[in-house]
């Protein structure tokens, strides 16, 4: 493949992730529900699930009066536990799948803060721990970009280590919890846009286990 095309690919997969990122980073508003209802129409940037797709269409194409707080209500209690005095919340955090007690800030988030650190990356947001899925997301995102100017300065041993990370943090930080947290997000959300996003991001967290094996 040309530089410039794994270039492109570079850049493509950055897209979604960032995409992917603010989906699940916090509530819709209506600047992003315009880009939403674009990418759905355009059948740009997602996965090839076409069932994902027409959900998602579905979803963004509700009569409600007031949309936005019908998002706002079920991204509450579906990744906040809202209004839940029992019951199965899909908490966005890796430690929370990943650890025997099924806690926040145990052994993946301080792994995952030791990357960041490593490249100098600090969160914005106060109230995520770092290894939520959106900030998960958001650095294999700065991992593509890197990519992207080491094949633009003809950095090909950069660009090899950079794809050797990517594997790495794929494998060590995303592919190991994602489809159960995408499992528990189906099962609290019922028809709500984040069962169309929970497919989407299995479709696409399936498509880069492929591209990075």
């Amino acid at each position: 493949m040309e530089k410039t095309e794994l270039a492109e690919m570079m850049q493509a997969r950055s897209n979604i992730y960032r995409l992917l990122d603010r989906l699940f980073r916090r509530e819709i508003d209506e600047t992003f529900l315009e880009v939403l209802r674009s990418i759905a129409a355009e059948d740009a940037h997602l996965p090839d699930t076409a069932a994902a797709r027409a959900s998602l269409r579905k979803a963004l194409s509700s009569d409600s009066q007031d949309i936005l707080t019908d998002f706002a209500v079920d991204f509450a209690r579906i990744f906040l536990g809202a209004g839940i005095a029992q019951g199965t919340v899909a908490y966005p955090y890796e430690s929370v799948y990943t650890s025997r007690d099924q806690l926040v800030m145990q052994d993946a988030y301080e792994k995952v803060l030791k990357i960041y650190r490593r490249h100098g990356i600090t969160k914005t947001e106060a109230d995520l721990y770092e290894d939520h899925i959106s900030l998960e997301l958001e650095f294999m995102a700065f991992l593509c970009d890197e990519a992207v100017a080491f094949l633009e300065k003809d950095g090909q041993a950069s660009f090899e280590e950079n794809l050797k990370e990517q594997r790495n943090f794929f494998k060590e930080h995303l592919a190991n919890w994602v489809f159960n947290f995408t499992a528990t997000i189906r099962e609290v959300a019922g028809d709500s846009i984040y069962s169309s996003a929970a497919d989407i991001l299995d479709g696409f967290i399936e498509e880069e286990k492929q591209l990075l094996s």
